[in-house]
């Protein structure tokens, strides 16, 4: 059994935050010591992201002929940063895959959700239960090598989460209530009123499962040298060819580049305590006018890989 805690990055950023104004021009949120955005606002959010986990493995050692091993991991991965590979679906449709290369702590919303509260949930990777079996079997015969690999994956769905555009633009968007809460929105086609239809706060994307094959085949080449081999090997990821919905479309709002503004009177022009304190995403939208639910929303757009095969030659010596 295996037991282990990450924690870090919470003291990552020491830069000012910034947001900016009517005129395109960036305005001063915090200073980089960390104070409020204004007089009634939370102060700037530290990155967090903690993972605790523990595994329990069943193991039957390497012989000359079999090897199998069974592993089950119980684990939380949550935070404000999904890492240095940014993982949330929301950012550039999809997650920036690049090192270094996320909005996380561009603006300000982006560290607090819709209700007011820190976004701290299950980040994008954050699979509770997962079950891991492997096998492998040797056959020697007429001084040739046959070997079978077999690899089961069992994991829970990630976390399915609501994201409203907030601010400046439609990927720089707030999580509705909390990370892995699902909403769904109606609207009216006279009024265009929005209203909240069922909320999941512990919503999941379906199971995912997955079958690794692996065949390796080898012979002598040479009767003066036994370590002269040549050997020839096919694996198959995904054997049974698996499309597992991995993320669907997170954004409620219209098709396009929609967004809650928070439009106010201000030098600033934008009501920053209301977006950071917390607000009626329905009613919000309903009062700004102009903007139409998503045809897209809740639909997949992200899918487990599709079968991969490989075939190789190696000679050995």
């Amino acid at each position: 059994m295996k037991m282990f805690r990450r924690t870090g990055f919470n003291v990552l950023l020491h830069r000012p935050v910034v947001i900016p104004d009517a005129n395109g021009n960036n305005y001063l949120l915090t200073t980089s010591n960390g104070g409020p955005f204004c007089a009634e606002c939370p102060a700037v959010r530290p990155p967090v992201r903690n993972y605790d986990g523990v595994e329990f493995r069943l193991l039957r050692r390497p012989t000359a002929k079999w090897f199998g091993a069974i592993s089950y991991t119980y684990s939380k991965l949550y935070g404000n940063f999904s890492g240095l590979t940014d993982t949330d679906v929301t950012d550039a449709s999809g997650g920036r895959h690049n090192a270094n290369n996320n909005r996380t702590f561009d603006l300000p919303e982006m560290q607090f959700t819709t209700s007011g509260k820190v976004a701290d949930g299950p980040l994008g990777t954050d699979r509770p239960n997962v079950l891991g079996m492997a096998g492998s079997y040797t056959i020697r015969w007429f001084g040739m090598e046959s070997s079978l690999g077999l690899i089961q994956t069992v994991a829970q769905g990630s976390p399915k989460s609501t994201c409203i555009g907030v601010v400046d633009s439609a990927s720089a968007c707030q999580f509705y209530d909390q990370r892995g809460t699902w909403a769904t929105f109606n609207q009216d086609p006279n009024t265009g009123a929005f209203t909240v239809g069922t909320v999941d706060h512990h919503a999941r994307m379906p199971l995912l499962t997955q079958t690794d094959f692996s065949f390796g085949h080898s012979f002598k080449v040479s009767k003066a040298n036994e370590a002269m081999r040549l050997a020839f090997e096919f694996s198959a990821i995904n054997l049974l060819n698996q499309h597992a919905v991995l993320s669907v479309n997170p954004n409620p709002l219209g098709r396009g580049n929609q967004y809650l503004k928070f439009t106010d009177n201000s030098a600033l022009g934008t009501d920053v305590k209301k977006f950071l304190t917390g607000y009626d995403v329905a009613a919000e939208a309903t009062a700004q006018g102009g903007l139409i639910t998503n045809s897209r929303y809740g639909l997949p757009f992200l899918f487990q890989n599709a079968r991969t095969m490989r075939l190789g030659v190696r000679f050995i010596f």
